[in-house]
């Protein structure tokens, strides 16, 4: 998979570089977003199954107020969530 990755990086920076025909750019743009994709899908599926599962009273007794304590479990949940998404499109 790595090779292919590798492949896939040169052929897209050759194209950038070296082409300056529309259709290379537009080759590019479906490239990337294919790439982007699945992590996309996957992540909004995710978020989908906690919603459904999460209930608004759990969120509300996990995160009652605007106080720091409250707030930085808001952050901390928001950056593992973030990691996961970035974990899943490398």
């Amino acid at each position: 998979m790595a090779s292919a990755d590798r492949r896939f990086r040169s052929f897209t920076a050759e194209a950038t570089l070296n082409d300056d025909r529309p259709g290379a750019r537009l080759g590019l743009a479906a490239a990337m977003g294919w790439e982007i994709l699945w992590p996309l899908i996957l992540g909004f599926t995710l978020s989908a199954c906690v919603q459904a599962v999460v209930s608004h009273e759990e969120m509300s007794r996990l995160l009652p107020d605007d106080r720091p304590k409250s707030i930085l479990r808001a952050l901390a949940l928001g950056a593992a969530s973030s990691s996961c998404s970035y974990a899943l499109s490398r």
